[in-house]
């Protein structure tokens, strides 16, 4: 008797349902009963078995890769169609298309809001597909310090207002205007930095679009 398992090499193992199995001078019908019984079992599994070869000896499965979770970009890495210049200019673009957009705590969705945070991984994700961290406080620690003299478009602006060091993020639009998404009006808006407030509260910026 003989056994074929047949499977796409662009389909994921778990698709490893769709096997045709062959077999010669098979009698009986307990036999049937027990290849039928094998072949259920076998259609379950989420990884097959390698076929046996010749010698007694089974060759090493090779190891399904594990997608990106964001896919066409990588953290860092600049799609191949965009320029630095031309990446700073995606982001802001994108970030102003979300302005008057609602404030929802934890949110990172168009569709039901943003906090600070959460507003420059989409931000990110749709313009370059990078994954950012979650916490302002993790974006911090992402990219090249930048003071606030040499801010640039697509900077990260961070400050202190919960107390504690970057507590808050938001996009650098310009040397002294910034896109957020402040709890304190509930909607995604534009803010000047020269207001004494955001002044004070100002702890650094971070470049992670590094121009030449």
């Amino acid at each position: 008797m003989k056994v074929l398992l047949a499977q796409s090499p662009s389909e994921p193992s778990v698709n490893a349902s769709r096997r045709s199995f062959t077999g010669q001078g098979v009698a009986g019908l307990g036999v049937l009963a027990a290849i039928g019984f094998a072949s259920l079992i076998g259609g379950c599994a989420s990884t097959p078995s390698p076929a046996p070869v010749p010698g007694g000896s089974r060759p090493t499965p090779t190891p399904t890769p594990t997608p990106p979770a964001l896919s066409g970009g990588h953290f860092g890495v600049l799609p191949p169609t965009l320029t630095p210049d031309g990446a700073a200019r995606e982001l802001v673009a994108q970030a102003l298309l979300l302005v008057g957009s609602p404030y929802r705590w934890g949110g990172s969705r168009a569709e039901s809001g943003f906090d600070c945070s959460g507003l420059i991984r989409y931000v990110f994700a749709e313009s370059l597909q990078w994954r950012l961290p979650g916490s302002a406080r993790e974006q911090f620690r992402v990219g090249q310090e930048v003071n606030r003299d040499s801010l640039l478009p697509a900077d990260l602006l961070f400050f202190s207002t919960a107390g504690s060091q970057a507590s808050h993020v938001g996009l650098c639009i310009s040397p002294r205007r910034f896109v957020h998404a402040p709890s304190a009006r509930g909607v995604v808006r534009i803010e000047e930095l020269r207001g004494h407030y955001w002044l004070n509260q100002f702890d650094g910026g971070r470049r992670l679009i590094i121009r030449s």
